[in-house]
């Protein structure tokens, strides 16, 4: 299945707000994925999406809360 952009930047926002009201400084892709109910063989094409939309919060292997 095909990331559909919009939706995805959505829902990571969402995400992101919920680990921020936690503490959550930083996550790991693999979570990202579980989070959005996204495939595990989406992973890597989610992970290239978010580093070309904001490659300063790729702090490798891990993704920063913004």
């Amino acid at each position: 299945m095909k990331l559909e952009p919009t939706a995805i930047w959505a829902r990571l926002d969402q995400f992101e707000a919920g680990a921020r009201s936690h503490g959550v400084t930083h996550t790991t892709f693999r979570r990202i994925t579980e989070a959005l109910h996204l495939s595990g063989l989406q992973r890597n094409d989610l992970q290239q999406l978010l580093n070309r939309g904001c490659p300063k919060q790729y702090a490798t292997p891990l993704w920063r809360i913004a």
